[in-house]
């Protein structure tokens, strides 16, 4: 089975657990907490985004506890927003995180560079899965479709005849996972060498990585080289 948009094949389907993984989480309680999940490819160095967890009504430790089971081996710790608190109850469970870039500029146009920069083979550097037999048992629907529900109403504030200009800034309304997103991305994007800076592992990741180790020291340079993808061979 393949993963394909339009008449092009991308990947292979379910993507290959030995593909590079990054994970981000944008904290609620009364609003939904958001984990979005993706896979790079090695051949495109495509996103892909392959699940989101999305769920209101959920403490951090209870997360830390549902997510031991459900996150892949990741690259960099889990990418948090600052809540002190979920964080320390993640570190509490043995669950590691980094340090989201939160600058909302910033984060916006690593988005908009990844959805309209193309791969080598002309589609986007960063695609979403929507599929709707990608269920959880827990937390329910687990593809892409929440987060795309967010993207297309993420909007700016309108300008209204006699009132302050509004700031400069998204609606902060359903934006939990689009959050989450911009923190996926902008640590992606510095990860292949742009900028901003990458996130701040804890002082424990360094001392032993989870999951049996990451490549979280080994700078793009460094990477083994990989066949160019054109045809695609698919290899775990």
């Amino acid at each position: 089975t393949e993963l394909v948009i339009g008449e092009k094949a991308i990947a292979p389907w379910p993507l290959p657990a030995a593909w590079n993984r990054w994970a981000s989480i944008d904290w609620g309680m009364v609003n939904p907490t958001a984990v979005v999940i993706a896979a790079e490819c090695p051949y495109q160095h495509r996103l892909i985004v392959e699940r989101v967890y999305y769920s209101s009504g959920i403490r951090a430790a209870e997360w830390a506890r549902l997510l031991e089971t459900r996150l892949p081996r990741l690259r960099v710790p889990l990418i948090s927003d600052h809540d002190a608190q979920a964080r320390a109850e993640c570190e509490a469970q043995g669950l590691p995180t980094s340090t989201a870039m939160k600058d909302v500029d910033a984060g916006l146009e690593a988005v908009e560079r990844s959805l309209a920069k193309p791969c080598e083979d002309g589609l986007p550097s960063l695609v979403f899965i929507e599929d709707a037999t990608n269920n959880d048992r827990f937390l329910g629907r687990a593809d892409c479709s929440k987060l795309l529900w967010e993207l297309e109403g993420y909007h700016y504030p309108q300008v209204r005849e006699g009132r302050p200009d509004p700031v400069d800034r998204p609606v902060k309304k359903d934006d939990h996972a689009c959050d989450a997103l911009r923190y996926l991305v902008i640590s992606w994007e510095r990860a292949l060498g742009g900028s901003p800076l990458p996130p701040r592992a804890t002082e424990e990741w360094g001392k032993t990585s989870w999951r049996e180790g990451s490549d979280l020291l080994r700078l793009p340079e460094e990477r083994p080289e990989l066949p160019n993808w054109r045809t695609p061979q698919w290899e775990d």
